[in-house]
């Protein structure tokens, strides 16, 4: 493009942004946005500042609507948009292979959640709450299939959900201890400050065997630390009880005897401490709830009366559902919820799709351990609400990679009834293995 047609675009763009920047703090907010995003697409190009984008999509995941609360969209919603947009001319260039497995799973669950949509008392609200499950279960894992990021990006990507993640935790220390002694750090709620813990756990599993650096593993590890301090602070006996069963998930992906003995005498050390551990931690964090105080069993008292409501709904319309409206967030329990929304047949759909996610995790392919970030929302999901948490979903969606290799190669090789490790030319970034 000719530099001075660049130069009298930038020069009217500058323009109408002071203009606006007369109209309030927010218009202003939004002008400086739009000026750092003009200004990075002039100097680093179209795809590196999607990239860029996209990284500040995960970074806010953690307190997607701690910054701005809101029901509505929110910053990583507009983020992970724009991303896509500024991607999408690149992306089409692209061979699009995903599972069938996944494919019949999203059609059917779309397909469930539009009738019990048109039927429920709130059709509109319905309808933009499965567009939302649609999009982050469906489309951006697929346009992430499509775009097939290099290993790098990958983790560039999920570096960012880190530095989200930590920057929450910092902010709660800062902030201290809030209602009932729990930490919320930059997210909306106690327990999604515990899910931005878990998460980074998984995504620490994932990088830490990337990394021969001892410093690099060190961060990592100081990372996950602060990640297991954050899911204590935050209260959430759900997702204490996810760290440890991602934990255990380790030496059966690892294959590893050594990580089965070590994690055995852990659990041994983690036991005879764990008294002194409920007294250290004092009221309010996730072990002295798991032991029952009075926190504790008021949260339980509401989960008995979600359930009670969930199962009354439920059996309104057993097979399609009722549709998603806004007292379906009531069940706090994510299975019963999409049992409720969409019924037994949408149920089943939608675990079709978790499966394509989760099941990379057990095979061989190189980029497996993405998996554990699906493994997270299957094993919190029976205590918690949040089908369209960006927390989870936004990261979750990287591990359709590994799934879409996995299909790929079992068409390939019917007769193996395994899944042989992936050619170097089948990995994103393969070269980029050992650091």
């Amino acid at each position: 493009m000719d530099s001075r047609v660049v130069t009298a675009v930038l020069v009217l763009l500058a323009g109408a942004l002071a203009a606006g920047a007369t109209l309030g703090l927010r218009y202003a907010a939004l002008g400086l946005a739009v000026a750092v995003m003009a200004f990075l697409f002039a100097i680093l190009g179209r795809e590196r500042t999607a990239v860029l984008v996209l990284g500040g999509a995960f970074a806010t995941a953690p307190m997607y609507r701690g910054i701005i609360d809101t029901q509505g969209a929110n910053p990583t919603d507009l983020l992970v948009l724009l991303g896509v947009l500024l991607l999408l001319p690149s992306v089409l260039t692209h061979e699009l292979r995903v599972p069938m497995l996944y494919l019949v799973g999203l059609g059917a669950l779309a397909v469930f959640g539009l009738r019990s949509a048109v039927v429920n008392v709130e059709p509109i609200g319905a309808l933009l709450f499965m567009a939302v499950l649609i999009f982050y279960l469906g489309f951006f894992p697929i346009f992430i299939a499509w775009w097939q990021p290099a290993r790098a990006t990958i983790d560039f990507l999920l570096w960012c959900y880190l530095a989200g993640q930590t920057a929450s935790l910092l902010k709660a220390l800062a902030e201290g201890p809030l209602v009932n002694d729990r930490y919320d750090g930059l997210a909306h709620h106690a327990n999604a400050f515990g899910m931005g813990g878990v998460v980074a756990v998984a995504i620490i599993l994932y990088l830490l065997p990337h990394y021969r650096d001892w410093r690099v593993r060190a961060v990592l590890v100081v990372i996950a630390l602060g990640g297991i301090a954050a899911v204590i602070m935050s209260g959430s006996r759900a997702a204490t009880v996810v760290v440890a069963a991602i934990i255990l998930l380790v030496p059966v992906v690892e294959r590893s005897a050594l990580a089965a003995v070590g994690l055995a005498v852990a659990a041994c050390v983690s036991v005879a401490f764990l008294p002194y551990a409920v007294s250290a931690t004092g009221e309010g964090s996730s072990l002295t709830r798991l032991v029952g105080d009075a926190t504790a069993r008021s949260a339980d008292s509401e989960r008995s009366e979600g359930l009670d409501y969930g199962l009354e709904r439920f059996a309104q319309n057993p097979l399609f559902g009722t549709g998603f409206d806004a007292n379906v967030g009531l069940v706090h329990n994510l299975f019963l919820e999409v049992a409720v929304g969409v019924g037994v047949f949408g149920l089943v759909a939608y675990l079709a799709v978790l499966f394509v996610f989760a099941r990379p995790v057990l095979g061989t392919h190189p980029l497996r351990r993405l998996s554990y970030i699906a493994w997270v929302l299957i094993v919190i999901g029976p205590a918690v609400p949040g089908l369209t948490d960006r927390t989870i979903v936004v990261p979750m969606a990287l591990a359709i990679l590994p799934a879409v290799t996995v299909a790929r190669q079992r068409r390939a090789s019917p007769t193996t009834g395994g899944d042989p490790v992936a050619t170097r030319k089948e990995v994103p970034g393969a070269e980029l293995d050992a650091r």
